[in-house]
This record gives C-alpha cells, structure tokens and sequence, in this order.
C-alpha cells in the first residue's frame, strides 16, 4: 500500500507529474505533426526535394551517390575539365551539386523500410501518393519533434523551464516550420543540428564557468561536429567555423586551445567531401556555387544551368558576384519576415539585442548565434537575390535560425514582462498567451482552410511522368522543362531541356542520344510576352505555345491529361501505344 501511495504522491505532485505533461505534450506534437501532414501534404512540390530524393534513391539502389538530373553546364564543364574525347556514362554521373548528408539520410530510410518505388500503371487513375514521399516526411518529421526536446533541454539549461516554455511555444505556433517540414527539404535536419549545436555551446560555456576546462573542451567539440554535418547538409553552413574560432578564443579559459578546436573540428568533419569534389570539378563545393550567379539579367531564371555551347563568362566573376550579394541583402532587409514566417520571432529577437543578459554563457552564446546568423545571412543573399523567398524555400538559409529566435526572444519577452512588477505571477499569463495567439495565427488559418488539391499541380501530375518513364526504356534519356520530376517519378535519366535549340542539336548529335521530350505547365504557366517569348525558355517559345511542333527532331507528338496541352511529350517514334 505504501508503494501506491509513494506513486500517487509522484503522479501528483512529485516528479512522475511533471515528466508525464512532457510525455504528453510530446505525444501532442507527434499528433500536431501527422494531422499538418494528413491535411496538408499533397506531394513534393520544390525541385530540390525531389532533386535529393532521387539521388537518395540512387544510393539505396546501390548506385552510389549520382544523379539521374543532367544539367548541361555540368555537363560541358566535366567534358572540358577532364578533356573526354567520349561522353561520360549518363547513367552514372557523379552528383555535383547537393550536399551529402541529406540524401544518404534518406536512402538509409528507404533501405530500412524497404519502400518500393515502382507503380502499377494500371492504377494510376486512382494514384494519390507516392509511397517513397510518405516516408520521407515522416523522417522529416520525426526530426522536427526531436529538435523540438532538444530545444526545450538547450532552453532549461541556458534558462529556466518558463523560457523553454515559452520559446517552445513560439517555435511550434510557426505556419513556415511545419510547411517546410513537409516540403521533403532538410530544414528539420539542420535545426535538429542546430538546437544539438546550441546545446552544445551552453553547456561548453556552463563548463568553462566551472572551471571544469577539459569538459568544455569536449562540448565544444561537440558543437564543432554538429557544426561540420550542418555544413555537410548545406555548404553555405561551413561559415559556422568562424565564430566557433572566434568565440572559441575570446569566451573561454584555454583560449588557443579552444579557438583551434573551434575551427578544426567542422572543417574536418567536411573536409573528406570538400576534396572529393575539388578532384571531380576543381571547386571544393562541386558547381553548388552556380546558384549565386544563376538568375542574372543576361541569363535570367535558371538560364546558367542549361548553357551547353555558351560562355558564360560574362555572367561568372567578382562584379555578377558584388551585384549578387548587394541585391540579396537588399533583399534580405526588405522582407525579413518572410524568411522566418512572420514578425513575432524576428521583432522579439532583435529587441533583444538591447538588453545584456547577466549570465556569462546567455551572452556568450548570444554573440556566438548573432555572429553566426550574419556571415549565413551574407553567404544567403549571394543565393537569393531578388527572388521571392516564397517560390524559392530551398534558398532560404535564415528559417533554420528560427529556433535562436525564438529561445532568445522569449527570454527578453520574460524579462520585459517581470520587469511590469504586476501584483500577480498569474497577470502575465495573458500576454504569453495574447503573443502566442498572434504567432499561431497563419498556422491556425492553414490548418483550417480547405485542404489543398489532389496533387502540387501545376505543374506536378505524378502520373504523367510514372506514365511517360514506362515509355522509355531504362538506358534510355529524355529532356524536360522539369528534370527533377521525370528523375524522381518516372526513374529515367532527364536530361534539363538545354537554353538554346542548337545546344539540344548538339548534345543529341554528339553526346548524348534524347529519345524524347516532355514540357510541362512549369515552363507554360508564365506570362505571354515577359516570360514565354523572353524569358528563360525563349528559344522554346514556339513548342511552348504550343504554335509550333516542327523544331525537334523528334517527329512524334502526343498531348497528355489532366487538360489539354498542358503536357505535350515529343518521342522519337510512338511509344504510347
């Protein structure tokens, strides 16, 4: 009977209480999580998710870390770096532009649980998701809710448990998160990375405040790793040495030791995968450092990618990169709050700033976090430019500091409110909650609007392209407005449909065979004048308006569903019958 006793007691009011509210909210955020994907996801929708994914799929095949995407201005700068007087095998074409780490993330989920990647044609008219898809928003999510307790942990400790509260809160209210976390992105892998990484500094600097240097040494080599495989998720992130090096020396005891281990740790975790892609391309980060002078004014939208027999040496060099970088931060300054899905978190954050925490390792940690949140930031505009970071998620660095924001900003809205003296503790609930209101707002008007279409169209019809891949045989290569899709869905080498027309002449004639053509609404779904007729695809303008049918030598047309015209695939003989 006492044993009862002593549990009830625990369950009350003991310890067992407060760990069953964090089981509990725990299993909230899991079925947060599930019910945002249940009525919001309707397929991948951003062309670097399936991008990854299909090179993910590569590596679970066994066929290493390669790509099934051909971009021409790869393609022309492997041919001339390593004089091949054959072309290189399609279907083995090394991958050259992501990071590592994602992927094979992914293709371990993919051999784990055995997905199958093929479909039955014969039931596509009641297709709804691809299998594939599904777990790779269940991975996503499951590193959302874990970044979520690190979070909480890193808050108690830097904190108190109120803040960790309150800043959980915060972050879980963001509309931004919860979509990203669904677009098949690594954005939760790198706020997982991040909250281990902020862990990791506070307690370095908890250690140090101890006198314990031999621990902090080691937390902050912890923090240098997590550091490292952000990097080796996204390149840009390999800024994160600098202020492990510079806050490594000015904020701790055994200040050279300290510095060093802050720069060399993330620069050797990354350093294998730097070398292996300076000796395919001659540049440590592969041609990843093409987006920072793709949409230029000469060659607009994605353009760089789909050169073959231009030089683009008009629009590479140090004035396309000052104009890439200035545009960016103009850019970054005008819509701060669209990269982090509202005001809330970035207004609390830099209010913050005036306020000097008194513990040491907050405001250590504080100076660490700015210093990194401005060198992503510079490294963040050079990628964005003037493009709307709506349309392009995959290009927005700065949400993954979202975290920073949030743990930050509920400490000084805690501190501005205990600095009202109300007469009652319980007086400050209603701002906490008035200002949470305020940040779940979108997230609330999403999830209770009308649940979206059947699938991301336009300009994606999963079936199309399953269809359009049963056509070719598997050695067979095919071009596309959206190569990401035809390699992901349809699992045949797609080829990006070349800038000029006779770059497609020229690489069907000598380098490498295209057995068909697939234009999709990607490329369609434009403005007449602007886009179409001088836009990116202006050479294509006449297939794209659908005027003309006559400019490949590909004598075969057939128009496709789910309306009329808005797939058109061109083939060198029927193979739709």
């Amino acid at each position: 009977m006492a044993g009862l006793q002593d549990f009830i007691y625990a369950l009350e009011v003991g310890d067992m209480r407060r760990w069953v509210l964090r089981v509990a909210v725990l299993c909230l955020l899991g079925f947060l999580g599930l019910f945002y994907f249940v009525r919001q996801f309707n397929g991948l929708s951003n062309p670097s998710a399936m991008d990854q994914a299909q090179v993910a799929r590569h590596i679970a095949e066994g066929k290493g870390f390669t790509t099934g995407v051909i971009r021409p201005f790869v393609l022309k700068e492997l041919k001339e770096r390593s004089n091949l007087a054959e072309p290189p095998d399609m279907h083995r074409l090394p991958e050259l532009v992501h990071a590592p780490l994602h992927p094979h993330i992914m293709a371990a989920v993919f051999k784990a649980t055995g997905v199958d990647f093929n479909v039955d044609l014969a039931k596509l008219r009641d297709f709804t998701l691809y299998a594939p898809e599904r777990w790779m928003i269940f991975t996503n999510l499951f590193f959302l809710v874990a970044a979520i307790v690190v979070f909480y942990i890193w808050m108690v400790r830097a904190f108190d448990d109120r803040v960790a509260i309150l800043a959980c809160v915060l972050l879980v209210a963001s509309d931004l998160l919860w979509s990203l976390s669904i677009s098949g992105l690594p954005v939760p892998l790198l706020m997982l990375l991040l909250c281990l990484g902020g862990f990791f500094v506070n307690e370095a600097l908890l250690a140090d405040e101890a006198e314990s240097y031999t621990a902090a040494a080691v937390w902050w080599a912890l923090a240098g790793l997590a550091a490292g495989l952000m990097a080796l998720t996204r390149y840009p992130f390999v800024v994160l040495a600098v202020p492990m090096a510079v806050i490594g020396f000015w904020a701790f005891f055994r200040r050279g030791l300290m510095g060093a281990i802050g720069l060399l740790v993330p620069l050797l975790v990354v350093a294998p995968w730097l070398i292996r892609n300076a000796g395919l391309t001659g540049h440590p980060f592969g041609f990843a450092w093409v987006e920072i002078f793709a949409d230029h004014h000469t060659m607009p939208g994605s353009s760089l990618w789909r050169i073959f027999s231009e030089d683009p040496a008009r629009t590479l060099g140090l004035r396309p990169l000052i104009r890439a970088e200035a545009l960016g931060l103009a850019n970054l300054a005008v819509n701060f709050s669209s990269f982090f899905g509202g005001i809330i978190l970035p207004a609390l954050f830099l209010s913050g700033l005036l306020h000097v925490f008194r513990r040491g390792h907050c405001q250590w940690s504080r100076w660490f976090w700015l210093a990194a949140f401005a060198l992503v930031a510079v490294m963040n505009a050079a990628l964005i430019k003037l493009r709307p970071v709506e349309q392009f998620p995959h290009l927005n660095l700065m949400v993954v500091f979202l975290p920073v924001l949030a743990g930050f900003g509920a400490a000084f809205l805690v501190v501005l409110v205990g600095r009202l003296q109300l007469p009652s503790p319980v007086l400050a609930i209603p701002i906490f909650v008035f200002v949470g209101l305020v940040q779940a707002g979108p997230l609330g008007v999403r999830i209770l609007q009308r649940e979206p279409p059947l699938f991301a169209y336009p300009p994606y019809f999963p079936p199309i392209f399953f269809l359009t891949g049963s056509w070719l045989e598997e050695k067979e290569i095919q071009a596309s407005d959206v190569p990401w899709a035809g390699a992901w869905y349809g699992q045949r080498t797609t080829m990006w449909l070349p800038h000029r027309r006779k770059d497609f002449f020229e690489l069907n004639d000598f380098t490498v065979r295209i057995s068909g053509v697939l234009l999709t609404p990607y490329s369609a779904q434009g403005r007449l004048y602007e886009d179409i007729n001088r836009g990116e695809y202006q050479d294509w303008s006449g297939l794209i308006r659908r005027a003309d049918f006559k400019e490949l030598p590909l004598p075969q047309v057939t128009v496709l569903p789910p309306n009329k015209d808005d797939y058109i695939y061109f083939s060198d003989r029927v193979r739709w019958r």
